[in-house]
């Protein structure tokens, strides 16, 4: 566990498996250069289930997908080892003690847009960020805990040199769909900090929160072996944290590897304030969308979208967004760096099969 000036601050290490997404131009490489596993039909059909329990048994999907034990173990490995398939822990940000979702939206000066949102990135705040084409040169997101350190963070922002122009978005509400529940995005992520967790947790807590980041497929047994403790207890403890809404033990796809990542962008709406909830709805049901958030600032909604190529997000954006009633305005900014990204701070919600 790492340190932090800020007292009664529990830290976690973010996940280490990052190989297929380095690969992508997303993440400033080059996915023709990166090894992937080749996925076939029968890869899909065991992540399907994995994706709706992450906890079923090797036993269980092969009579699932009617394959042999031993090749459910080899097909797993293949797809964990490429960085394809990956079980971890994912946290509520909410649960974990954050009152905000800030949203920045920056345009840049004399310095390269790489470097200033490489800066932003080493704020403990940081949960992403990403150099972006369209009105503004970065867009980040930070997780902050209260007004306090709401304030300090954006005195920072505004030390910090080449940012020219910033805009801050208040997130009041945020939705993450099927889609973005299953993505595992990775990129220099920074610590797991839980400032005010919904429910106490000990040294054996976090130390079991840790042990399910690194690898949420590992069963109790191992991890009380490696704790010293009962089987029992673990699995009382990890129930205690799920039951909570703090934590779930997830199984995420990569989607380079699983060709998802073609491009993303985030589009910025103006929207009738009356219908928002049901214009929210009817974005989290789009199968392209990870996210939604309801805002407070220049603009009323924040869309993120991923599409396989540049004529599909032309096609949603000119077609399907501006079809949904209640939008009345719309910009949209594509993301061509993602700088950093922590894939295990998302709203904890019941997740429905996707792949």
């Amino acid at each position: 566990m790492a340190s932090d000036k800020a007292p009664n601050q529990a830290i976690l290490r973010p996940p280490s498996i990052r190989r297929a997404t380095t690969g992508s131009s997303l993440f400033g490489g080059n996915v023709a250069d990166t090894p992937t596993a080749a996925i076939d039909d029968v890869d899909r059909a065991l992540v399907r289930h994995l994706l709706a329990d992450s906890r079923m048994s090797n036993r269980r999907l092969a009579q699932q997908v009617r394959i042999s034990e031993s090749a459910v173990s080899t097909r797993l490995r293949k797809l964990m080892d490429s960085g394809a398939l990956v079980f971890t822990a994912v946290i509520d940000w909410e649960k974990a003690g954050f009152e905000w979702w800030v949203i920045l939206l920056i345009k840049t000066r004399k310095r390269s847009a790489v470097d200033v949102a490489s800066d932003i990135g080493g704020l403990a705040q940081c949960a992403s960020t990403a150099v972006v084409l369209g009105s503004h040169d970065l867009i980040a997101y930070l997780l902050v805990r209260d007004r306090a350190e709401l304030r300090e963070v954006i005195d920072k922002l505004g030390s910090i040199d080449g940012v020219a122009e910033l805009d801050v978005e208040l997130a009041t509400d945020t939705q993450v769909s099927a889609l973005g529940r299953r993505l595992y995005l990775a990129m220099d992520p920074t610590p797991i900090r839980l400032p005010a967790p919904c429910i106490e947790l000990d040294d054996l807590d976090l130390s079991i929160l840790q042990a399910l980041i690194d690898d949420g497929r590992q069963s109790s047994r191992n991890i009380a072996r490696k704790f010293g403790v009962s089987e029992g207890t673990i699995r009382a403890r990890i129930s205690r944290m799920t039951e909570s809404g703090l934590a779930r033990v997830v199984a995420m796809v990569e989607p380079v590897a699983f060709g998802l990542a073609g491009v993303a962008a985030i589009i910025m709406l103006h929207a009738e304030r009356a219908r928002i909830d049901a214009i929210v709805k009817e974005f989290t049901a789009m199968p392209n969308v990870t996210f939604v958030a309801v805002c407070l600032g220049n603009w009323d909604l924040h869309v993120g979208v991923f599409a396989a190529d540049a004529a599909e997000l032309m096609e949603i954006v000119g077609s399907r967004v501006q079809a949904v009633d209640g939008v009345l305005a719309a910009d949209t900014l594509l993301l061509v760096d993602i700088v950093r990204i922590n894939p295990c701070l998302k709203r904890v919600s019941p997740f429905d099969s996707m792949v």
